[in-house]
């Protein structure tokens, strides 16, 4: 009979040899390695399934063949020792956004090993953007010696809510829920890897608290200005996804109920405030042209009237917003990502203040705010932190193969 949860025996057995490999190389994050036999002490593996996984490790390149010290009375023989592969061992994280594609190599200890990214015309095909996905982490392990024919998992990162099973499968039956299925599907397929999906900005969110500006935090509130306004928040060291994936979706918080119509349905988003487009268009009114978020942050550090109104009354309304948020979750740190967020003065600055000023003074200081610094990068490598799926709060040290 054929099991209800479409999980073959082949399938199932396919997910015990992965939580074998997984097991032994968490077994290796050690320096120096192990024999054969320490391996078989320290992971409880019988001496033949061990002995196969390391076989099938040696092959896939995850883990090195070194030579160890003599064996006592052996005339001279030495015992080899089986050691992690740091270039072969990886976890990969994609962020597959609107109009472009950015990927990153982690190693089991956490490391970042690479990055890369695809620019991509506006709003392609889905099809086209699991192409360059794939030819993108194909590139980058070409170009930086990395083995990409069998990593220790994917995350993807991907626009929108995502709303996942227990089984971590994207739920519903609409057109962008299939197509989305079949990205996951396809990424997976092409690298016989396990995948973990979710929201793109959610996970710039988890990758800033690891390596990025709140590295050391575990409570982060997060939020991106950039083409849209979104965010993420990561509470005792995990990342909130709510009940239906949307916790964080800041840019649909309420500023105004009779302004204008968003295209979530709902009316004064926001999003319609702050957003770059909405920024551009304020110029535009006032009688400045600018073509996208370089030139009009150009234009604030030239301190063209215009600009600077539209970026610091965006900044003055965000600042109000976290300031409410911050209120109600408590972040150690509050952390604003996007090309604004360079601009200290007119921007970021105002955001502090407004916080500073509003938090509740009777629970010590408020949270600090800072500009992320993974830039790019943020996205990518959260979605690699999203394959950590143990029961301890993520941090990079857990991050290391089980």
């Amino acid at each position: 009979m054929d099991d209800p949860r479409g999980d073959g025996r082949g399938a199932a057995l396919k997910r015990l040899r992965r939580s074998h490999q997984d097991t032994v190389l968490a077994a290796l994050a050690r320096p120096g390695g192990l024999s054969r036999a320490e391996l078989a002490e320290h992971t409880g593996l019988s001496r033949s399934t061990l002995y196969t996984i390391v076989g099938d490790l040696l092959a896939d390149g995850a883990v090195l063949e070194v030579p160890g010290s003599a064996v006592p009375g052996s005339r001279g023989r030495r015992a080899t020792r089986i050691t992690a592969n740091p270039r072969g061992a990886v976890r990969i994280g994609l962020d597959i956004g609107r109009s472009r594609v950015h990927v990153a190599f982690v190693d089991t200890a956490g490391r970042r090993l690479a990055t890369g990214t695809r620019q991509l015309p506006p709003l392609p095909h889905w099809n086209r953007r699991t192409d360059a996905a794939i030819g993108l982490i194909r590139k980058v392990a070409a170009d930086h010696d990395l083995s990409a024919a069998a990593p220790r998992g994917i995350g993807i990162g991907l626009p929108g809510p995502v709303h996942l099973d227990e089984r971590g499968r994207i739920l519903g039956e609409d057109t962008r829920i299939r197509q989305l299925r079949r990205v996951q599907d396809r990424i997976g397929e092409a690298f016989g890897a396990p995948t973990a999906v979710g929201n793109n900005t959610r996970y710039a969110a988890l990758g800033e608290a690891l390596w990025g500006g709140a590295r050391g935090a575990e409570n982060v509130l997060y939020i991106r200005v950039s083409d849209a306004v979104g965010g993420g928040i990561v509470c005792q060291g995990r990342l909130l996804t709510g009940r239906r994936g949307a916790a964080g979706e800041l840019g649909h918080l309420v500023a105004d109920p009779a302004g204008p119509p968003c295209y979530c349905g709902g009316s004064g988003c926001l999003e319609t405030y702050t957003a770059i487009p909405a920024l551009l268009e304020q110029c535009r009114e006032n009688g400045l042209t600018v073509a996208d978020a370089a030139d009009l942050v150009r234009a604030v550090r030239a301190e063209d009237p215009a600009a600077c109104r539209a970026v610091t009354g965006a900044a003055d309304l965000l600042g109000a917003h976290l300031a409410r948020l911050a209120a109600v979750f408590d972040p150690d740190q509050v952390i604003v990502g996007g090309p604004l967020a360079g601009l200290d003065r007119d921007f970021l600055a105002r955001i502090r203040s407004l916080v500073r000023v509003h938090c509740l003074a009777s629970v010590g200081e408020p949270p600090e705010v800072r500009a992320a610094e993974l830039d790019d990068d943020a996205g990518a490598l959260g979605a690699v932190a999203a394959l950590e799926r143990g029961s301890e709060p993520l941090s990079v040290a857990n991050l290391q193969a089980r």
